[in-house]
């Protein structure tokens, strides 16, 4: 059984991230786990929870002083990392069965496989905004020692460029560009760029297979980017949800 180390960046996550840490404490049953959290600062409302849960050993706790976006929080949690195999796993996540942890690590099937994770398509995926294909951080699993052989720290930030200045190796349909007005690369399309267009190694990144998300793992969704706007129409659905979801997981 091979250790794994847990990654989660949380920014101002607040019951999220609580629903995140207790979800996998209590319903995980791979044996060989940690998990590491990143804060960001922010407002430093989830500071005394997290130094809690540390103090506890649920998890190790790397606290920044400045804040860092997400994909600077999970160059640093990569870095950090003291096992072969990491879990990046949002901070805005719920475990729902316990076998979810054992489901992933069964597709890693050969030694040069990097990891496995949902795969989204480039394309024309939101008015005016052609998006990269990306590898989904909301949960993916990643051999660590395979990727510090070609990772970098601009893997993964978020970026967004004019359509003009994209200089990828994705090629767009004629048609997306001419709607378009912005190229976005989500975190992690720096990375998943060199899977599918430079990777001498010929290293081989899984799909998540069906029956994973909202039956083995749920992943909410923006709530710690849209953390200042908790009352927006499309996220307050989500908080009211994770709430109701942390105090039956506390009541059981």
């Amino acid at each position: 059984m091979r250790p794994v180390t847990m990654l989660t960046a949380n920014y101002d996550g607040h019951e999220a991230v609580q629903l995140a840490i207790e979800s996998i404490v209590k319903r995980t049953d791979y044996p060989d786990y940690k998990i590491m959290v990143y804060d960001s600062p922010a407002s430093g409302a989830d500071r005394e929870y997290l130094e809690r849960q540390a103090e506890q050993g649920i998890i190790e706790l790397i606290g920044g002083d400045i804040d860092l976006n997400h994909g600077q929080a999970v160059c640093k949690l990569l870095k950090h990392c003291p096992t072969e195999i990491a879990c990046i796993v949002d901070s805005d996540c719920e475990a729902l069965m316990p076998n979810w942890l054992s489901f992933l690590m069964a597709e890693l099937k050969d030694d040069n496989d990097i990891g496995v994770a949902r795969f989204r398509p480039g394309g024309l995926l939101f008015p005016g905004e052609l998006l990269t294909p990306y590898y989904w951080l909301a949960c993916m699993v990643l051999n660590v020692r395979l990727y510090r052989l070609i990772g970098d720290d601009g893997d993964w930030p978020e970026k967004n460029m004019p359509v003009q200045a994209y200089r990828g190796k994705y090629v767009f349909k004629p048609d997306e560009i001419e709607k378009a007005v912005h190229v976005g690369i989500d975190t992690g399309g720096g990375f998943t760029e060199k899977i599918l267009y430079d990777n001498p190694h010929g290293f081989v990144m899984r799909p998540i297979p069906p029956g994973f998300w909202d039956i083995k793992f749920k992943h909410y969704g923006g709530i710690s980017r849209n953390h200042w706007r908790p009352e927006h129409p499309e996220i307050a659905p989500r908080w009211k949800e994770i709430k109701r979801r942390l105090a039956a997981l506390r009541a059981e």
